[in-house]
């Protein structure tokens, strides 16, 4: 099946971030992006990460920053073109990493050298370039570039991934053509 993108709709761009912690042989992380409009993936990426991190909530952050710079560019591709776009919505299915981005003052030390990372994504929610929200993991489109994963979670985010598939309570349900 394949999706046909429509004219005439709102374009209204969506992101997705995932990581996987200490993966690598070299114990990094691998990130992964993908970027949909019009209900279709138009980007996705998977990338081994360029620094070490302590654990899956510094390894997320780090895949979040590194999804803001292709949200940036999708961004500055469609206002360009003259479309009118609000922020760009990321998801994230890691619950601390959307707490640590929406506190007020960091208290913990221990992530302190991520702090460029860091205040660049938190600057751009403030701004209102993105907003960064939660999605169940076995939503997560990501999840395909970070990870191998069963049959079934595979067959559903592909269908997602694809446009040929909706979620209606929770639940992947197959489009027909």
């Amino acid at each position: 099946m394949v999706k046909e993108y429509k004219g005439g709709g709102k374009v209204e761009p969506f992101a997705y971030a995932d990581a996987s912690w200490a993966t690598e042989a070299d114990m990094h992380g691998r990130t992964g992006v993908v970027l949909t409009l019009a209900g279709c993936a138009i980007g996705a990426w998977s990338y081994r990460q360029k620094m070490v991190t302590k654990d899956s909530t510094e390894a997320e952050l780090v895949a979040l920053s590194d999804a803001v710079s292709e949200i940036l560019w999708m961004r500055h591709l469609l206002l360009a073109q003259g479309y009118n776009i609000g922020p760009t919505t990321l998801y994230q299915d890691n619950q601390a990493v959307i707490d640590l981005m929406r506190s007020e003052r960091r208290t913990k030390q221990r992530t302190k050298h991520l702090n460029v990372r860091y205040f660049h994504a938190r600057d751009l929610e403030l701004s209102g370039q993105i907003k960064i929200q939660w999605k169940s993991t076995h939503l997560m489109l990501a999840d395909l570039m970070t990870k191998p994963l069963q049959s079934t979670s595979f067959s559903n985010l592909t269908l997602l991934l694809t446009g040929n598939a909706n979620v209606i309570n929770d639940v992947v349900v197959e489009t027909s053509v």
